[in-house]
């Protein structure tokens, strides 16, 4: 779109200048033409090359393309227990590993293992989340079993296997949203962090001093996990990387969007040649503000967030002590089962975790 809108400029300038054209400066016209030509010609190949200066290289995920898993690595990387529970039924461990790396929560396992900063291989994950399925899908078969002996409820041992296979859908899904969840934490807090180490960046540059030197007191600050991922770039940077490939690597391993665009207008400040402490300053002054942003919009959301909390903690507990008084009346029925009010009131306070964590989850970076 970008081209045909270049071209057809070309063409009305060019129009223009010819009827403006008086047969005596014919030539001196048609040279000053082609040197206009010429000039926003380059320039609109420029424009087209800026907007693509930078696009981070994906790395191939799980999910990308076949890859053939080497279950040998889990021995290598496991210890104790675990690997000789491993090494005992290597070939079943191995058949539920391979099963879990078809599902589509292991098409981004790769990246996600290092957003939540594990340094660990792809199978020896799927090993550790399989012996997670396979235990607990055992423990809650018997759990159920169990139960069912001790209050003398034939139900509950005809559900035990549902409940097994419940359990293995639910485990198996388990890991890789711990996963997810650690990466956001980790984003989270990078977020809180990430204008005040900015500005140290940016003031640094403008005092004279060199970007990778600006970037190792970072590294070297109190800043938590975001001095961890300085001294993860530093590293690379030691080792010989090129400033765009080390800021490359630091951009595919945060999931934090804040720290990205900055990593994006650095690089791009770099090819460019534009002023780097200014750059640097403007992006922790956006960071800052929609920081602010998502404060004023999370204080909003608190009141509806307290009426369902007042809702669960309130309102149920005293629905369900009603309703099982009312139940237990001969008239009604012949009484409820005891666990049914363990499980009313454990549901109910599932429910309150299950609120302060979402709570949690989403409050803005800087609160």
């Amino acid at each position: 779109m970008a081209s045909t809108g270049g071209t057809e400029k070309l063409k009305k300038m060019k129009d223009l200048l010819e009827s403006r054209e008086t047969p005596g400066d014919k030539q001196v016209g048609a040279i000053d033409l082609e040197k206009v030509t010429r000039r926003l010609q380059a320039r609109e190949k420029t424009s087209a090359a800026d907007s693509a200066l930078f696009v981070p290289k994906k790395r191939k995920l799980l999910g990308d393309a076949p890859r053939k898993l080497d279950f040998s690595k889990p021995m290598v990387e496991l210890s104790g227990t675990l690997k000789s529970v491993y090494s005992s039924s290597r070939s079943f461990f191995s058949g539920v590993a391979s099963f879990l790396s078809q599902t589509p929560f292991a098409a981004n396992l790769a990246s996600m293992l290092e957003c939540a900063g594990y340094s660990m291989s792809i199978e020896t994950f799927l090993v550790l989340s399989s012996l997670l399925v396979v235990c607990a899908s055992l423990f809650v078969f018997v759990l159920m079993l169990a139960l069912s002996v001790l209050f003398a409820d034939a139900f509950l041992a005809a559900i035990a296997v549902l409940a097994a296979i419940f359990s293995i859908v639910f485990f198996s899904v388990v890991p890789f949203i711990y996963l997810s969840l650690r990466a956001n934490s980790r984003a989270k807090a990078i977020d809180r962090v990430l204008p005040f180490a900015l500005m140290q960046i940016a003031t640094q540059v403008r005092a004279g001093v060199s970007f990778h030197r600006a970037l190792e007191s970072v590294a070297n600050a109190d800043y938590g996990i975001l001095s961890q991922e300085f001294k993860r770039l530093t590293s690379d940077l030691q080792q010989g990387l090129s400033t765009d490939d080390a800021l490359t690597r630091l951009y595919n391993r945060t999931k934090s969007l804040p720290l990205r665009k900055a990593l994006l207008q650095i690089i791009r400040s770099f090819k460019t040649g534009g002023n780097l402490s200014q750059i640097i300053n403007e992006i922790a002054q956006d960071v800052s503000f929609e920081t602010q942003m998502s404060i004023r919009d999370f204080t909003e959301k608190l009141n509806f967030i307290n009426v369902i909390f007042i809702m669960v903690t309130v309102v149920a507990p005293v629905s369900a002590t009603v309703l099982s008084a009312i139940l237990q009346i001969p008239l009604f029925s012949s009484g409820l089962p005891s666990y049914f009010i363990y499980l009313a009131f454990g549901g109910i306070t599932a429910a309150m975790i299950a609120v302060l964590y979402v709570t949690k989850q989403i409050e803005p970076a800087a609160w």
